[in-house]
């Protein structure tokens, strides 16, 4: 299957949808996070990612940790992170609001690497939740199923579930 790996930012409903199909390597998560912008927005903003046709198998523990790093880069307007920034496991930005991160996963397998990221990922503004039920993401992220059909079809992107 063809790795593919597509968001779109909607400002006005304030939602991000990031859709990944086939096997997601990390030179293509990194590379593809640095023109995500999340962290640019000034305001609270949710992102739904929808990796429900994604394979995530070849992202290791390290991996998940260059992602973590990544984020904290960026958190931190591309200033490094201090040594005891990344030793807490958590950065405080007054730049950026509140995100909150959806992923949903249709295998167990997905869904215990979106968990395992979790614990790594204690970067305020960010809340990051790993779900297996679409109907809980939606109530989590406080969004209906056709405002993010509706938002994804905008971006050309065809949901996986």
């Amino acid at each position: 299957m063809k790795m593919l790996l597509k968001y779109y930012h909607s400002a006005p409903h304030n939602l991000t949808v990031l859709y990944g199909k086939g096997k997601l390597s990390i030179d293509v998560v990194l590379k593809s996070r640095e023109n995500f912008g999340l962290f640019e927005r000034k305001q609270e903003s949710r992102c739904f990612c929808d990796f429900t046709q994604a394979d995530l198998s070849d992202l290791s523990q390290q991996d998940l940790r260059l992602i973590r790093n990544q984020n904290i880069k960026l958190a931190s307007n591309n200033k490094p992170p201090s040594n005891k920034e990344l030793g807490n496991n958590k950065l405080s930005t007054s730049s950026a609001g509140g995100h909150r991160v959806a992923l949903l996963t249709a295998d167990v397998f997905e869904y215990g690497i979106g968990r395992m990221y979790s614990m790594l990922e204690q970067l305020e503004p960010l809340e990051f939740k790993a779900f297996l039920k679409l109907d809980e993401s939606l109530a989590w992220l406080q969004l209906d199923a056709d405002r993010l059909r509706s938002v994804a079809a905008e971006g050309d992107i065809q949901l996986g579930f």
